[in-house]
């Protein structure tokens, strides 16, 4: 009878206890994930693990906003222009948080003095498959593409890059921006000649 009851106390105190935070692995690695360093600027000890995690992914847009409403430092963007745009067709808006991602999307809006206007954020599987999305999109963890009216392509390019956005698409209307672990920059169709004027 005694193992019974051990054996309950045991899942419930797996049920209680709170997940470990972790940071992200990088794409492509079978690295298990580590924990984060306290001492980092996005880990404010003084409130608590889930502010510990500095990537995540919330199925809906309301999930998002109840759980990072009070801790939102970006006061530039909100989640629902950086969610999924499939208007519900296949997801409620799933939204994926990266802080270092915003942190540097922050940057260089400060950098650029005016609004950045997001054409594209994150992208549900299915919503990046039906756009013509590639398959091993970005968007499908956290990537923008960011209007070009009204700022200089080529300026707003170097800000983006002194802000750490390690990959860069180049569109006729859009800046495809990423930060992904080996620097790459690429020409949408069509596109070449306008930024090598």
């Amino acid at each position: 009878m005694g193992g019974v009851a051990d054996r309950r106390q045991t899942q419930r105190s797996h049920q209680l206890a709170k997940p470990r935070p972790i940071a992200p692995t990088a794409q492509g690695t079978d690295k298990k994930p580590q924990k984060l360093i306290p001492h980092l600027p996005f880990a404010d000890q003084s409130l608590g693990w889930r502010d510990w995690v500095c990537a995540m992914l919330y199925l809906s847009i309301a999930a998002a906003q109840r759980a990072l409403g009070g801790r939102w430092r970006w006061p530039h963007f909100c989640v629902a222009e950086l969610a999924c745009r499939c208007a519900g067709r296949f997801c409620a808006g799933a939204y994926y948080h990266d802080t270092e991602f915003l942190d540097g999307l922050e940057a260089l809006r400060r950098a650029a003095g005016r609004a950045l206007v997001i054409n594209s954020g994150h992208r549900c599987d299915q919503w990046n498959a039906a756009v013509g999305g590639a398959p091993l999109s970005e968007h499908k963890r956290i990537a923008v593409d960011v209007s070009l009216v009204a700022h200089d392509r080529h300026e707003l390019a170097r800000m983006a890059a002194a802000c750490g956005f390690t990959g860069q698409g180049f569109a006729r209307t859009f800046l495809h921006l990423d930060r992904r672990a080996r620097p790459a920059s690429w020409f949408y169709k069509g596109a070449r000649e306008r930024w090598q004027t």
